[in-house]
């Protein structure tokens, strides 16, 4: 697949290998996957020095303390079992850090509004699929079901 170990776990959850329908470009997979890659190795601040996992990190920039109401609900939501709410490429834009965001959509083939285009369709579902008990804690069960545990985005 993409030689992105995350990216192809990610495009494994979203169906369909990943692969862009922009063409050329390695799908929500990658881009969310080199997005991981950049927040956990330290890109943008968002993270590297926890050991939770690289989902957990970018979903606590969504729900935590920092997080706006409407964002931290939206993101809750994509956990629990009932409906997802949607989030904008907007508040996407005021959650992650600029440079991170960058990082991925250049790996990518994208525009930075392109990426925060696409992860604003993407994330909820990627997340949403990767609670299917509705905790968090399932991140960690899903990185073992790929063998990715206790590893950092690559």
């Amino acid at each position: 697949m993409s030689g992105n170990p995350l990216g192809d776990l990610l495009g494994a959850i979203l169906g369909g290998g990943g692969k862009s329908a922009a063409g050329g470009g390695s799908g929500a997979g990658g881009l969310l996957g080199s997005l991981l890659g950049a927040l956990s190795s330290g890109g943008g601040g968002g993270g590297g020095g926890s050991g939770s996992n690289p989902l957990s990190q970018l979903f606590d920039m969504f729900a935590g303390p920092k997080a706006q109401p409407e964002v931290k609900e939206a993101a809750q939501s994509w956990v629990s079992t009932g409906e997802n709410k949607p989030v904008s490429a907007e508040q996407l834009s005021q959650v992650l850090p600029t440079d991170a965001v960058h990082q991925a959509a250049e790996a990518n083939g994208l525009t930075d509004d392109q990426a925060l285009n696409e992860l604003s369709k993407k994330l909820p579902e990627v997340v949403n699929e990767a609670t299917p008990t509705g905790s968090v804690s399932d991140f960690d069960a899903v990185l073992s079901r790929f063998g990715l545990s206790g590893q950092k985005a690559a």
